[in-house]
């Protein structure tokens, strides 16, 4: 039985290791995501352009900027952020500044991150302390049980021993009872054999009395004879009455006896059947046991797909974002179709000049160069975000009329035999900024 109380402790502590094991290569797991997390957003937002439309905000932020994230690719300061721990507590992320406004996305993604991989590790580390506690939980009580087993035997061992005593006793008062009655045998034949002689003796007096009257006074002395014969009788058949009863006091001992054993086999019984509830227990605790791990890889699941159903909502939120921009488009497109025969080239000039004096402050800054004075190249950023960086977000003038007119620009440029940048443009990836620039370029051409 120890054995396999031993084998069962080592069974339950080897698979609560595991369960440890398991939750631990969760965690690494965890961290290496949040790691490739932090990854992506340095890569598409630790850009020179971000540090530059920051940095008039910088005293509404909680801590200062790291300088070396905005570098531009991934660096070592992927793992602290554009602002270390405190981009945590930094909620106020959206800034106006006269007519611009600015919401900073990279300080955002990273507050998410942090907060998402602070709930992780809380979360994991109460789980790996939860499951060591319960090793040490399940071996107090297996200890414990263990005890009152030993103890249980013990007393199973007393009883056993106490058993075979009474046993003993039995069979030499069995022995001792025997020999009585062999006795009481004897005793039986020599009263049988007395009386029989008494008898003999009485015949023969009677008929020495009837034979011989004369003879009376010889005959007196065998009558006191008789008579102390007759009590001698009289006190045998007493003895044997007592020794009849000492038997029947002896077969009422073996009877209280044999109720005695049967209790004792009672009880032996009962022990068995405590055996049983202890085992049905023991099957309890490890269906138990199998049914919490069901129940724990069902929750683990339910997160999974919370996990999946906000990321599926990114990507619609980022496909809505597409499709009002295709709409624009489409928007321009049938405007431009509709209205690109009623333009003359006179009105398209007048619109150019009219929106660059509208605009002028707009079209001054130049956002996209670098710290020493060169071009950066913006081509690998979409619509909306060059949109964002160079101010197109403050020119209030419709998209599908700067197309409408760039449209018959472009015309004119082909028609004309202008350069093939000019011609081969795409107008729909430009900025409504880069539209009025186009513009300007094919009447600065015109005019030459």
């Amino acid at each position: 039985m120890k054995k396999n109380i031993v084998e069962m402790q080592k069974k339950i502590s080897k698979n609560n290791y595991f369960k440890i094991f398991k939750s631990v290569l969760v965690l690494v797991l965890i961290i290496f995501i949040i790691l490739i997390f932090k990854i992506i957003n340095q890569s598409i937002n630790g850009t020179p352009e971000w540090l530059i439309l920051i940095e008039p905000y910088k005293e509404n932020l909680r801590s200062s900027l790291i300088e070396n994230w905005f570098k531009g690719g991934v660096n070592s300061n992927f793992i602290r952020g554009p602002m270390g721990i405190a981009s945590l507590l930094q909620f106020d992320l959206m800034f106006v500044n006269g007519k611009n406004s600015v919401f900073i996305l990279p300080i955002f993604i990273d507050l998410i991150i942090s907060w998402v991989a602070l709930m992780c590790f809380l979360y994991m580390a109460i789980i790996i302390i939860y499951q060591i506690l319960t090793i040490f939980k399940i071996d107090q009580k297996i200890n414990a049980y263990y005890l009152t087993f030993l103890e249980y035997k013990k007393n199973k061992k007393n009883e056993k021993n106490n058993l075979k005593n009474q046993k003993i006793t039995q069979a030499k008062e069995n022995l001792l009872t025997a020999d009585l009655v062999e006795k009481i045998a004897a005793l039986e034949l020599k009263i049988s054999e007395n009386m029989e002689k008494s008898k003999r003796e009485k015949e023969n007096i009677e008929a020495q009395i009837n034979a011989d009257d004369k003879e009376v006074e010889k005959n007196v002395k065998e009558k006191e004879e008789a008579k102390i014969l007759a009590q001698k009788v009289l006190e045998l058949e007493l003895k044997i009455k007592k020794e009849q009863s000492e038997k029947n006091k002896i077969k009422l001992e073996i009877n209280n006896k044999e109720l005695e054993a049967n209790k004792l086999k009672m009880k032996i019984q009962e022990t068995e059947e405590l055996e049983l509830l202890v085992n049905k227990l023991q099957d309890k605790v490890k269906k138990e046991q199998s049914q919490k791990a069901l129940i724990k890889k069902e929750m683990m699941k339910k997160k999974k797909t919370e996990e999946k159903a906000k990321i599926l909502a990114q990507k619609v939120a980022m496909l809505e974002q597409e499709i009002a921009l295709e709409k624009e488009q489409a928007e321009s497109k049938i405007a431009q179709i509709q209205e690109q025969a009623n333009i003359s080239n006179q009105e398209a000039y007048n619109f150019v000049k009219m929106m660059e004096e509208k605009y002028k402050k707009e079209m001054a800054t130049e956002i996209s160069k670098n710290k020493n004075g060169e071009e950066k190249d913006l081509s690998k950023l979409s619509v909306i975000e060059r949109s964002k960086i160079d101010g197109s977000m403050n020119i209030s003038e419709p998209r599908y009329e700067l197309q409408k007119y760039s449209n018959k620009l472009r015309d004119i440029a082909i028609q004309n035999q202008m350069p093939k940048s000019l011609q081969n443009i795409n107008l729909r990836n430009l900025t409504k900024k880069e539209l009025i620039k186009y513009m300007g370029n094919v009447t600065k051409k015109i005019n030459s």
